[in-house]
């Protein structure tokens, strides 16, 4: 079972936030994965500052004001509170998969704000490694794990196939937002099918909002290109947070205080003598 964090900053957040995942992860968790996500965001940072992705005819990287390592460290937050707590082999997995992710989303959208363009040395390794696990999950997993995994392994085929249609229809999406889309799909739709739904929406909704508020602003016309990419991980930043939490296969079985599984939900080990509520 998930441990509670205790102690008085705790309590307060009780009071405060009383729905809050924090209360399920642990503080601790929390807070080390945010010191460690401000590290591997000021390398990111940093390797886009060198330009590690430019071509010949590039312009010169931009300015990114810390907002990568903010970025990253405030994902590998989220992700503390809104999975399940690694106490699990498969539960790790999942965690450091996720972590991954992130980083990997953070530097993609670096580049795509510069260049508009995805280099495939970070989409390719995303999607191919998302596949992956999928067929471990699907293969080596139990019940809620295996559907999990079969749920990304569709979504890594169907979402990336209908990016590529709509590529193909709509200016400003290009190949390596289909690629990018496959390592989306799968990691979204690992949480369930209104997750992948949500997170789609909500990166349309941002990429959609950011490229009016350009317009407005007079930065950008019509035929200048939107990156699409940057509105992912704040989509997923939120849909971590938020959605995560009730349907992730490896979260426990909710139980009442006496220690008895709620009505709806059939207990792991049925004891003789022990009806059903």
């Amino acid at each position: 079972m998930i441990h509670d964090p205790s102690g008085s900053a705790a309590q307060v957040i009780a009071v405060v936030f009383p729905t809050s995942p924090l209360l399920t992860a642990g503080a601790g968790l929390g807070l080390a994965l945010f010191a460690l996500g401000l590290g591997v965001g000021f390398v990111v940072e940093r390797r886009h500052a060198r330009g590690w992705y430019r071509r010949p005819g590039d312009p010169p990287p931009r300015r990114t004001r810390g907002v990568p390592t903010v970025m990253t460290a405030l994902a590998w937050l989220l992700l503390a509170l809104s999975l399940p707590a690694p106490t699990t082999p498969p539960a790790v997995v999942v965690l450091l998969t996720h972590l991954a992710f992130a980083a990997v989303l953070v530097a993609a959208a670096c580049v795509d704000v510069c260049v508009q363009r995805l280099p495939d040395v970070l989409t390719l390794p995303a999607g191919a490694a998302a596949t992956v696990l999928s067929i471990l999950a699907v293969v080596a997993g139990d019940g809620p794990t295996s559907e999990a995994g079969a749920r990304a392994l569709l979504a890594g085929v169907v979402v990336p196939a209908l990016t590529l249609v709509a590529a193909l229809a709509v200016r400003g999406l290009g190949l390596g937002d289909v690629k990018l889309s496959w390592s989306l799909a799968a990691v979204s739709a690992w949480h369930g099918w209104s997750v992948l739904a949500a997170g789609l929406a909500i990166t349309w909704l941002l990429a959609g909002l950011a490229a009016a508020l350009l317009l407005l602003t007079g930065h950008a016309d019509r035929r200048t290109p939107s990156p699409w990419a940057p509105s992912s991980p704040w989509a997923r930043s939120w849909l971590w947070l938020w959605l995560c939490p009730s349907p992730s296969p490896l979260s426990p079985a909710p139980e009442h205080r006496d220690g008895r599984t709620p009505v709806g939900i059939r207990p792991s080990v049925e004891q003789p003598g022990v009806r059903d509520p």
